[in-house]
């Protein structure tokens, strides 16, 4: 991106700046949204912006509402994702070099290379720990809107999401609640009266193709545990209330624990839990440039009226912060500095270089080669 881009999103900012916000309060980030003025590309995720590890995030079911007291509604998002950095110390010239905490392996990346042998656990005193905090993220409904719409690319679920197989009693379940059955003798209704819909969902068994429980309706949301052939034993039911195979009839006993037939039933996936911070043990390991989340909703008070809210200003808030242990950090790398060879050759502003072909791959250090002295500036006399 050059320099007049950046210059165009300042321009565009509607929030302030960091670190001071329009309201003259600290604001310790930066925020990403439409105010860009469609410099950036907002739509295809926010991507971490080094190699690290997520710790902590929270996803709102749907976003939360505040009501103002004239009664006008807005829209925010209270989820975040939370990244762990290191930041290491070139080490000492003449000693191992140390790896880096960040790229060791992890239970949650097996497949990442082993540290040499030769190499050791750098000095504490040689890391520093910063935290990227990515803050209003988009909501769990919002995924769901996104895979129902015909947009081109669909946002997926970061992989460092907790998740679980929902089971969705769907339009292929047409099990029927049967009429109540009704004495020849007992009052008729009057014709007036309109007849109960019978109730559609999947039939709850005690065994697999065992005797029928009770049913249930379809947009039921369950988990299944055990699992015999076809069928499954429900674990939970997450939402949805069976009901008797009769109206009027009576439930038969452990229907909610009972077993269903898994070909009449829709799967999904769903991140849990919802609505809560959740706290990675172990932390998943992610790399620069990966997509983490997606713009969310953040609306003022001036943005909103007294109709329904509606989600209408995505907005991302990105901050980096660090411990108290950042000055004695820049004391040590400083001093580290001093004990780093000194270059053979200083190469002058605007100068022009490459790699050259034996140039080392994988390391800190880069061979280079000039291709073009910087220009000489010619003086005029008057």
């Amino acid at each position: 991106m050059t320099a007049l881009k950046f210059l165009a999103a300042l321009a565009s900012a509607e929030d302030g700046f960091y670190p001071l916000g329009i309201n003259g309060v600290w604001h310790g980030g930066i925020h990403f949204g439409d105010g860009t003025g469609g410099t950036l590309d907002q739509n295809s995720g926010v991507r971490c912006i080094a190699d690290g590890e997520v710790v902590a995030y929270r996803i709102d079911t749907k976003y939360p509402q505040l009501t103002y007291p004239d009664g006008r509604k807005a829209l925010y998002s209270s989820g975040f994702t939370l990244v762990r950095h290191h930041l290491v110390l070139p080490p000492v010239p003449g000693s191992a070099p140390a790896s880096s905490p960040a790229s060791s392996p992890t239970s949650a990346n097996p497949s990442a290379s082993p540290a040499p042998a030769a190499s050791k656990a750098p000095d504490p005193a040689d890391t520093l720990t910063f935290f990227t905090l990515y803050m209003h993220v988009l909501d769990w409904a919002g995924y769901q809107a996104d895979t129902a719409s015909n947009a081109p690319v669909k946002k997926s679920l970061p992989a460092y999401y907790k998740g679980k197989t929902i089971s969705v009693v769907g339009s292929k379940a047409q099990d029927a609640q049967a009429p109540a059955v009704t004495p020849a003798n007992a009052p008729q209704p009057a014709a007036t009266d309109a007849a109960t819909p019978p109730v559609l969902g999947i039939h709850l068994h005690d065994a697999p193709n065992g005797h029928n429980l009770g049913i249930l309706p379809q947009g039921s949301r369950l988990t299944i545990g055990q699992i015999h052939g076809h069928w499954g034993k429900i674990a939970s039911i997450e939402s949805g209330t069976p009901v008797p195979l009769q109206l009027g009839g009576t439930l038969g006993p452990q229907a909610a624990q009972g077993w269903v037939y898994l070909k009449w039933l829709d799967r999904t996936g769903e991140p849990d839990p919802l609505d809560t911070i959740v706290i990675l043990d172990p932390p998943h390991r992610v790399q620069a440039g990966d997509v983490i989340a997606y713009l969310s909703e953040y609306q003022r008070a001036g943005d909103v009226t007294t109709l329904p809210p509606q989600p209408m200003r995505p907005l991302l808030h990105l901050e980096t912060f660090t411990g108290d242990d950042l000055p004695s950090y820049l004391a040590r790398s400083r001093a580290r500095a001093e004990q780093l060879p000194k270059p053979d050759q200083t190469l002058a502003d605007e100068a022009t270089v490459q790699a050259s072909a034996d140039s080392p791959t994988g390391s800190l250090w880069a061979k280079l080669q000039q291709t073009q002295a910087a220009p000489e500036l010619t003086t005029f006399r008057a």
